[in-house]
Protein backbone atom coordinates (compact mmCIF):
# COMPACT_ATOMS: atom_id res chain seq x y z
CA UNK A 1 0.00 0.00 0.00
CA UNK A 2 1.43 3.56 -0.68
CA UNK A 3 2.17 5.66 1.47
CA UNK A 4 -0.76 8.14 3.24
CA UNK A 5 0.58 11.29 2.55
CA UNK A 6 -0.31 14.47 5.19
CA UNK A 7 0.27 17.97 3.86
CA UNK A 8 2.86 19.77 5.87
CA UNK A 9 3.60 23.26 6.94
CA UNK A 10 7.59 23.73 5.26
CA UNK A 11 9.52 26.00 3.33
CA UNK A 12 10.92 23.04 1.43
CA UNK A 13 8.05 19.68 1.63
CA UNK A 14 4.70 19.64 0.53
CA UNK A 15 3.83 16.66 1.64
CA UNK A 16 5.52 13.18 3.79
CA UNK A 17 4.14 9.81 4.46
CA UNK A 18 5.43 6.67 5.48
CA UNK A 19 4.61 2.90 4.37
CA UNK A 20 4.97 0.47 7.37
CA UNK A 21 4.89 -2.06 4.62
CA UNK A 22 7.77 -1.07 2.56
CA UNK A 23 9.78 1.21 5.63
CA UNK A 24 9.83 3.92 2.92
CA UNK A 25 9.52 7.38 3.88
CA UNK A 26 7.72 9.29 0.95
CA UNK A 27 8.65 13.40 0.09
CA UNK A 28 7.00 15.22 -2.07
CA UNK A 29 9.28 18.61 -2.37
CA UNK A 30 8.15 21.78 -3.22
CA UNK A 31 10.43 23.21 -5.48
CA UNK A 32 10.05 20.82 -8.09
CA UNK A 33 6.91 18.73 -7.10
CA UNK A 34 8.87 15.31 -7.08
CA UNK A 35 8.46 12.57 -4.63
CA UNK A 36 11.40 11.36 -2.87
CA UNK A 37 11.38 7.91 -1.44
CA UNK A 38 13.96 6.66 0.90
CA UNK A 39 14.03 2.98 1.78
CA UNK A 40 14.73 0.79 5.43
CA UNK A 41 13.78 3.83 7.21
CA UNK A 42 12.58 2.57 11.17
CA UNK A 43 8.59 3.43 11.76
CA UNK A 44 9.76 5.40 14.85
CA UNK A 45 12.12 7.62 12.81
CA UNK A 46 9.80 8.50 10.46
CA UNK A 47 7.40 9.41 13.31
CA UNK A 48 9.58 11.83 14.52
CA UNK A 49 10.59 13.39 10.97
CA UNK A 50 7.08 13.75 10.17
CA UNK A 51 5.99 15.32 13.59
CA UNK A 52 9.20 17.28 13.66
CA UNK A 53 8.86 21.25 14.32
CA UNK A 54 11.07 21.31 11.27
CA UNK A 55 10.19 18.45 8.30
CA UNK A 56 13.03 19.66 6.16
CA UNK A 57 15.87 20.18 9.25
CA UNK A 58 14.30 16.82 10.70
CA UNK A 59 15.20 14.87 7.04
CA UNK A 60 18.75 16.97 6.62
CA UNK A 61 19.84 15.92 9.89
CA UNK A 62 18.31 12.08 9.82
CA UNK A 63 16.98 10.76 6.48
CA UNK A 64 19.19 12.33 3.61
CA UNK A 65 22.55 10.69 2.85
CA UNK A 66 21.83 8.29 5.66
CA UNK A 67 19.04 6.08 3.76
CA UNK A 68 18.29 4.97 0.14
CA UNK A 69 16.72 7.07 -1.99
CA UNK A 70 14.98 6.90 -5.41
CA UNK A 71 12.36 9.00 -7.19
CA UNK A 72 8.94 7.51 -7.41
Amino acid sequence: MPAEMKSVFSDRVSQIGYDPDTSELAVIWKNNGRRSLYSGVPAELANEVMNAASVGAALNADIIGTFDHRYG
